[in-house]
C-alpha cells in the first residue's frame, strides 16, 4: 500500500542495562531493627517484611487482601496486583504479571504473629473511621480504607533511610536480594526459586540471576572434592 517503510530511517538507541544492586543481609537486618527501635508505623513494617521475607513485587504486596491469608495454615495466596499509572486512572487493581505470578507462599509463624497485630490495629482504625471507612479488605490502605497509592511505600522508605542514615536502594531490590540469597545458599534449586518469585519459566530466573547461579555452581563443584578429602582424613 505504501512505497517505503516509514521506519527505515529510524535509528534504534542502545541503552545500557542498569546493574542490579540488591540489599545485603546486613542492610536488611539494620533496616528491620531501626524500624522496630524507632517504632515505625506497623503498616510499613509489615509491607517491607513482605518484600524481604517473600520476595514479592510491590504491586503484589499492595494487592493483598485479608481473605488471601489463611492464619490456620500460614498460606498466603497472591491473586492480584495494585498499580498506579497517572492521576487520571489513580490506583487500580489488575491481574498478576503472568499466570505463574498467581501463586501461594508459606509464611513463618513469627510473621503471622506480626500480621495478627497489624490486623487488630487496622480494625481499630476502621472503628475510628466509622462510616467514612471504605471496605476494600486490603492489608495496605489509606486512613479511609481505600487502597494505598503504590508510590507511598517508596517515598516513605526513602525518607526513613535518609533520616537514619541507612542505604536506600528502592523497593524492587528487596526482591533481587531474596532471589540472590536463595540461589547463593546452594540449598534451593532454581526451579523452586523461580516458583517463589512467580516467574513464568525457570529460564527467566536463570537469565536474570545468571551470575548468582554460576557462583553457586562453582561452589557446588567443590562439594565432592571436599567430601572425599574429609573422608580420607577421618579414615
Amino acid at each position: 500500500m505504501i512505497a517505503d517503510s516509514p521506519c527505515k530511517d529510524v535509528a534504534v538507541v542502545k541503552t545500557e542495562t542498569k546493574e542490579r544492586e540488591p540489599y545485603t543481609l546486613e542492610e536488611e537486618v539494620a533496616l528491620l531493627r531501626m524500624m522496630d527501635v524507632q517504632r515505625a508505623p506497623l503498616q510499613y513494617q509489615v509491607l517491607i517484611q513482605f518484600m524481604i521475607f517473600c520476595g514479592m513485587r510491590r504491586g503484589e504486596v499492595l494487592g493483598l487482601e485479608w481473605k488471601d491469608i489463611n492464619f490456620d495454615t500460614g498460606v498466603c495466596s497472591i491473586r492480584r496486583t495494585s498499580l498506579y499509572s497517572n492521576a487520571a486512572t489513580g490506583t487500580y487493581t489488575s491481574t498478576p504479571k503472568t499466570k505463574s505470578s498467581r501463586r501461594s507462599i508459606k509464611l513463618s509463624q513469627e510473621f503471622l504473629q506480626t500480621l495478627r497485630r497489624y490486623k487488630l490495629q487496622q480494625n481499630t482504625d476502621k472503628v475510628q473511621a466509622g462510616d467514612f471507612w471504605y471496605a476494600s479488605d486490603r492489608l495496605f490502605t489509606n486512613l479511609d480504607g481505600k487502597p494505598m497509592n503504590p508510590e507511598r511505600p517508596y517515598n516513605w522508605l526513602k525518607k526513613f533511610c535518609e533520616q537514619y542514615n541507612l542505604p536506600f536502594k528502592g523497593l524492587h531490590n528487596f526482591r533481587h536480594a531474596f532471589a540472590s540469597e536463595m540461589i547463593a545458599s546452594g540449598q534451593i534449586d532454581v526451579r523452586t526459586v523461580s516458583a517463589l518469585l512467580g516467574h513464568a519459566h525457570a529460564s527467566t530466573t536463570l537469565n536474570i540471576y545468571a551470575h548468582e547461579v554460576q557462583a553457586a555452581s562453582a561452589n557446588a563443584m567443590h562439594y565432592m572434592s571436599d567430601l572425599i578429602h574429609s573422608k580420607c582424613q577421618n579414615s
